[in-house]
């Protein structure tokens, strides 16, 4: 992505920045929802709670391969894979109905994918496209994206709770990602340059994510009997 290039980046900017927001937005809304769906599904707080905690980890470790990815795949084809990520898991969540609490959490942890990859992305973009006295006006902005839209998440929830249903929030934002999609699949393409065929560190990422997945499972399984068995102790 050289600065040379004479394309309008603005609305390829927007384009990623709509889906890195929607991204990190939907990360928080369900956790208004923890009550419902634990009535709904019939299933405790420590399982409910893996919709954010999974969330977050997928997110991470996505963001942890974003230097790789941007390296191996092009802007267009990162910005297909978030935007079909975000698409499949709102799918899944909705099939989820009210019987499938597992296809619920498989259809959180391929949406946090998006914003996995489009948070990188929108930083990435600004550094290589935009001009170099305008940087602190784009990151600031970008910045103000992935701090605004997780402490909207809650209000968004309860918003979609209060008006229908818990899967509102997905029907609410699925339209919202296509559009922008199908419009950032136009601007961004002057932009895209081909990935360059590079190796993954299979077991560099395989010990990182089985690392994050044992101080999870420690910090929502372990950790609360300990102190339940110290409380009974007194």
């Amino acid at each position: 992505m050289p600065k040379t290039i004479t394309a309008r980046p603005m609305p390829a900017l927007m384009s990623i920045a709509i889906l890195a927001f929607i991204g990190t937005l939907i990360e928080t809304s369900m956790n208004v929802t923890f009550p419902t769906l634990m009535r709904t599904f019939s299933v405790s707080l420590a399982t409910v709670q893996w919709l954010t905690s999974g969330y977050l980890m997928v997110m991470a470790l996505t963001m942890m391969c974003s230097a790789f990815l941007q390296r191996r795949l092009s802007l267009l084809a990162l910005f297909d894979l978030a935007a079909l990520l975000f698409i499949l898991g709102a799918g899944l969540a909705l099939a989820a109905a009210r019987h499938w609490f597992s296809l619920l959490i498989i259809g959180r942890l391929i949406q946090a994918g998006c914003a996995g990859l489009t948070i990188p992305l929108m930083i990435n973009f600004i550094n290589a496209v935009m001009p170099v006295n305008r940087l602190g006006y784009y990151m600031s902005t970008a910045g103000m994206i992935v701090n605004l839209a997780p402490a909207l998440g809650p209000s968004f929830g309860g918003l979609m709770l209060t008006l229908d249903h818990w899967q509102l929030i997905f029907l609410t934002t699925l339209p919202i990602v296509m559009l922008t999609w199908l419009s950032g699949r136009r601007t961004l393409k002057p932009f895209s340059q081909t990935g360059k065929p590079l190796k993954f560190p299979v077991r560099q990422f395989s010990l990182l994510a089985l690392a994050f997945l044992l101080v999870n499972l420690a910090v929502s399984l372990v950790i609360p009997n300990l102190v339940r068995s110290s409380c009974h102790c007194f």
